[in-house]
Order: C-alpha cells, then sequence, then structure tokens
C-alpha cells in the first residue's frame, strides 16, 4: 500500500534550512516536524507553508531546571513562552508532546521518583495550556504523543494519560538506527536489554512500536530513524513492515546536521 503522506523530523534546523528544503523535495514530504528551540523555526513557517508543508513542533520538554542548560531556568515554561507568543501565532499546524525517561533522574526525565507529586501536575497543566492556544486560534491543529517504541510497557510510571486526553495521534520512535552520544550510528535504543524487543531491525521496531501503541486507540504513524543510519534496503523493509499494518502515513526523523545518503532519500519518496 503506497503512502498517501510522508512526515519529515527535523532537529538542528538552525543553519541547515538549505539541506532540510532539500530534504522535503527528495522525500515528497508534505509534514514537517522541527524540534521547538530551533530560533529559525518561527520565520520559516511561512516558506515550508509556500512548499505546502504543514509545520509541527516536537519537543521534550524538562520537568524541573537544568542547571547545565543556562536558558532552562523554569521548568517548561520557556516552552510554553515559546508556543503561546511565536510559534502558535506564527502559524503552527500542530505540536507533538515528546514524554519520555533517561532514568537518570535528569531535567527531561518524566519518571523521576523526586517529583511523583509535581509530574502529574505539570502533565495536566501543559497539555491544558497548549490545547487552549491552540482553540484560541480557532483554526484546525493536531496534537500528537510520541515517545520510546515500547514506552508505555517500559514507563508506567509516566502520567502519558494526561498527554492521550488531548491527542488525536501518536507516533512511536520505530528507530532501529540511531546515533549515540559520539555521534556514531547503533542499533536502536531499547533500554533494560530486553530479549524480547531487540533493535537494529526494521520489522521488529514496527512491531514493538504498533504492539506497545495500539492498546491506546488512537490513530498510529510510525517514525522510521535515523534515516541518516539506514539504507536503502532497511527503508524499502520498513515499507513492507508498516504496509502489514495498512499504514497510510509514516514519518522520518533526521539529525539535519549528518549527511543523509541521497539513494535512501528516493527510497522513502518511493514508498
Amino acid at each position: 500500500m503506497a503512502l498517501q503522506t510522508k512526515g519529515l523530523w527535523v532537529e538542528d534546523l538552525d543553519g541547515n534550512s538549505a539541506r532540510v528544503i532539500q530534504h522535503i523535495k527528495d522525500t515528497g514530504a508534505t509534514i514537517l516536524s522541527v524540534r521547538t528551540t530551533s530560533s529559525q523555526l518561527a520565520g520559516l513557517i511561512p516558506t515550508f507553508k509556500q512548499m505546502n508543508v504543514k509545520v509541527f513542533g516536537w519537543r521534550w520538554p524538562h520537568v524541573y531546571p537544568n542547571p547545565k542548560e543556562a536558558n532552562d531556568s523554569s521548568v517548561w515554561t520557556d516552552e510554553i513562552r515559546r508556543l503561546l507568543y511565536q510559534l502558535i501565532p506564527a502559524g503552527l499546524d500542530g505540536y507533538i508532546f515528546d514524554i519520555e525517561s533517561d532514568e537518570g533522574r535528569l531535567a527531561q526525565d518524566w519518571d523521576n521518583p523526586d517529583y511523583k507529586t509535581l509530574i502529574p501536575l505539570m502533565a495536566q497543566s501543559i497539555t491544558q495550556i497548549v490545547k487552549a492556544a491552540f482553540d484560541r486560534r480557532a483554526t484546525p491543529y493536531v496534537l500528537g504523543l510520541t515517545g520510546h517504541q515500547c514506552a508505555f510497557s517500559y514507563f508506567p510510571g509516566i502520567p502519558f494519560q494526561y498527554f492521550l486526553n488531548v491527542s488525536s495521534v501518536l507516533y512511536p520512535q520505530t528507530y532501529w538506527r540511531a546515533r549515540d552520544n559520539n555521534n556514531v550510528c547503533q542499533p536502536g535504543a531499547a533500554p533494560k536489554n530486553d530479549p524480547k524487543h531487540p533493535t537494529g531491525r526494521p520489522e521488529q521496531a514496527v512491531e514493538n512500536g504498533y504492539s506497545d501503541y495500539l492498546p491506546k486507540k488512537l490513530p498510529i504513524v510510525p517514525i522510521a530513524g535515523e534515516i541518516s543510519c539506514v539504507s536503502v534496503g532497511e527503508i524499502d523493509r520498513f515499507g513492507a513492515a508498516i504496509a502489514a499494518h495498512n499504514a497510510t502515513e509514516a514519518h522520518f526523523y533526521v539529525d539535519a546536521d549528518s549527511f543523509v545518503d541521497a539513494g535512501v532519500l528516493a527510497a522513502i519518496k518511493a514508498l
């Protein structure tokens, strides 16, 4: 089954806008999801709209201040301000909550046992504030939830229901390859050394995502990644795996600082 819609998820838009625009053309993407911390995103929304591309924002909002980041001074309020006063007025078509746990008690850890009382209150607040801001604009929009391909199984302590309550679509990160902290491509992220959910194969990543997200009874759009690490054949296998689930839309993640093989981009366009 041919895909009706393709999306591109981009990190590090700043300084790479020409490359991202070319990726859009080379893949046939009609949705672009950009990490909201990009200083160029608001100004580039009109350019993407002229290309008939919808623009979503996504972010892993921090639960509490991160002392290692000078601009992260007030839990998630910087993200809220960015959405309310810059990106939604600029024409953002949607927002995707990237809610995860790194099990390291870091600022972005939504499963941190030290904040068991605070985290549900924050989840309720951030979802209602963002939804209300889009509602006030009174134009169509999409709210969604993304996370690890086994997020619901692996992180039962995260208050996902608040995010599910406002979401209309789920985006499991069905990555089978990704870059590590040393910028080296490795088999995709599956914590806890889970032998039932091995990594490195597109078929397994897709099955992980669908089996974990289907019980939430919302539409599923799988995300392949990281496309700078994968082969043409793996893109073809990813397409076959999601076709078995009658997928009509799929998205593809890339760190825009990284080179993507032209054959991979063409293979995505061919799906």
